[in-house]
């Protein structure tokens, strides 16, 4: 059956405030409803929230238009953010509910109706009374407004090849030009993986079914909209190297976003622009090692006039443990995808490079329109030759290489993996520094300053360690689930929301305090986020009047830093 979603009414809240907020999952004494773990949800989003790959537009009276709506849908307790009217909003589903926080209060919410029929997805709304306040015990007399209804809208929706059977597959969805791109998996088997566009006036359109060339077993991990393409980072099992037994290969793979398909012949209904490339993250050597099993990827941010990317990456789970953080330039990534395709000309044979001269004209995988394809305005309008050249041969040659050629950062000789990144790039009082925070497998977050050297990061400079995993609050039945499954910035508030299986924690962004009205510790931390004020001591530097020793010290110790 596939994923259920339905209204959600009758909320039950707590309010939460301070520098360390954890919410812990609670329920009202109504009834309750199992939600599926697979939930997708479209919520009323600032569509200026500054959160890349987030956005999203209300209507009047909250009320969305579907075209107005984005979000991204994960596996199990992950999560998305938005803002909306100077509210933030967190929303993940814990073990089969769901969870808002925004930086003035937590609102546990359980489910209380039940749907005539099994559903995909709605279309959710929520209110706050006008002037409907509620205190709580742990905010003294402060009143806070409360949250009176999520309701759903619109028609039900089919949930096949936007969110899968079961929450342990992994699932990723955004909205493009009013478009759901998804990629998941459409059975209960998971046999059937598929990357989707639906909604809007588009075309459906989905990848090959059950060929092996276009994907193999992945578990996608994000999806990024740039430019005239969407793109979608996943890792697989690598086709090329099938002689080796079930070796996994980090991808990254694009679709344009004006294809129509191919024609009645060939690819209808299908890709005609689906190409995909491995990703590099390795430690350059006679012999490369490899990080091959992709973790996690931020959305694009501009850091020193470049788009790019972040992706965390580990070493198999059967091997030694070892992380490491790659950059990838989009420019460099788009580069990967005029290069020479690879192909296999026997199920024996293997892999090789495809002869550029043999390539068919236009060349497969442009979008339609284009320059190189103004004599073709729609896709489907494309000579046989090109589609039936993309569907046998989607993979490209050359792998992504990262920025520098080798890791930003790397963490060997500890029992954890990172398996989580967000990125602040505008830290600091002058928004001008790069932070990078890592979540692992073990409830600690690493805190780092992006070194710059020639224009460009290629270095990293420890901040903190960070162990935000509380046994005695996110424990459930005295089981322990460190796992970090998302997390958040939420500058306005200056935090970082992270989320495990059975807890959202809020932890700051800066712990400057720690340094007291130690001038000497203050500096030398070199974090972004603290500053020797003109009070003398250490402080968050967001609206704090800063000293004129401030300025000229610790900005030299920032510079030293790059």
């Amino acid at each position: 059956m596939p994923c259920n979603c339905a209204a959600v009414s009758g909320l039950s809240s707590r309010f939460l405030r301070g520098k360390t907020t954890l919410c812990r999952l609670m329920t009202s004494g109504r009834k309750k409803r199992n939600i599926d773990p697979a939930i997708l949800l479209y919520l009323p989003w600032a569509k200026n929230s500054g959160l890349s790959g987030n956005r999203l537009a209300a209507g009047g009276g909250g009320r969305m238009a579907r075209e107005q709506v984005k979000a991204r849908v994960r596996g199990e307790g992950r999560g998305i953010m938005a803002q909306a009217n100077n509210t933030t909003c967190f929303l993940f589903n814990l073990r089969h509910r769901l969870v808002h926080c925004s930086p003035a209060h937590t609102s546990f919410l359980t489910q209380t109706t039940i749907l005539p029929s099994p559903v995909a997805f709605f279309l959710l709304s929520f209110s706050v009374s006008q002037g409907k306040t509620a205190s709580h015990g742990m905010l003294g007399k402060t009143s806070l407004p409360m949250m009176d209804t999520l309701e759903a809208l619109g028609e039900e929706i089919s949930g096949m090849a936007r969110c899968p059977y079961d929450a342990k597959h992994a699932n990723v969805a955004l909205f493009a030009d009013g478009k759901l791109y998804s990629a998941t998996v459409t059975d209960f088997l998971a046999i059937d993986a598929v990357i989707y566009r639906s909604l809007g006036d588009s075309p459906t359109l989905r990848t090959v079914k059950h060929d092996s060339k276009w994907l193999k077993e992945p578990y996608f991990v994000q999806a990024v909209d740039y430019g005239d393409f969407i793109y979608f980072f996943f890792r697989e099992i690598a086709m090329e190297y099938n002689t080796m037994g079930k070796v996994v290969f980090p991808r990254v793979a694009r679709v344009c976003k004006n294809d129509r398909g191919g024609s009645p012949r060939v690819l209808e209904k299908q890709w005609t622009s689906f190409l995909k490339s491995r990703l590099n993250c390795s430690i350059p050597g006679d012999s490369h090692f490899y990080f091959n099993i992709l973790q996690a990827v931020t959305d694009v941010i501009h850091i020193n006039g470049r788009d790019v990317v972040m992706a965390t990456f580990s070493t198999p789970y059967n091997s030694i443990p070892g992380s490491a953080v790659c950059a990838y330039d989009m420019a460099e990534v788009a580069n990967t995808f005029t290069g020479r395709f690879k192909e296999q000309k026997s199920p024996d044979s293997t892999w090789t490079p495809f002869p550029e001269e043999k390539v068919p004209k236009p060349r497969p995988g442009n979008c339609a329109g284009t320059p190189s394809m103004e004599r073709y305005k729609v896709s489907n309008e494309f000579p046989d030759d090109t589609l039936n050249f993309i569907k046998m041969h989607p993979l490209m040659d050359e792998a992504v290489p990262s920025i520098a050629n080798r890791p930003w950062f790397l963490k060997t000789m500890v029992r954890y993996r990172l398996t989580r990144i967000v990125v602040d790039n505008e830290a600091g009082p002058h928004k001008n520094h790069t932070v990078v925070f890592l979540g692992s497998e073990k409830g600690i977050i690493l805190k780092f300053l992006a070194k710059m050297n020639n224009g460009f990061l290629n270095d990293s400079l420890f901040l903190e360690e960070l162990n935000v995993y509380n046994p005695d609050k996110c424990s459930i039945d005295g089981v322990e689930d460190k796992r970090i499954i998302g997390m958040q910035i939420d500058s306005k508030s200056h935090a970082l929301w992270v989320a495990f299986t059975s807890c959202v924690v809020k932890v700051p962004l800066s712990r400057c305090e720690r340094h007291g009205r130690c001038k000497k510790s203050c500096i030398a931390s070199r974090d972004p986020y603290c500053g020797w004020v003109s009070e003398g001591a250490c402080r968050q530097v967001v609206d704090q009047p800063l000293s004129r020793t401030w300025s000229m010290v610790t900005q030299m110790a920032w510079e030293t830093a790059k």
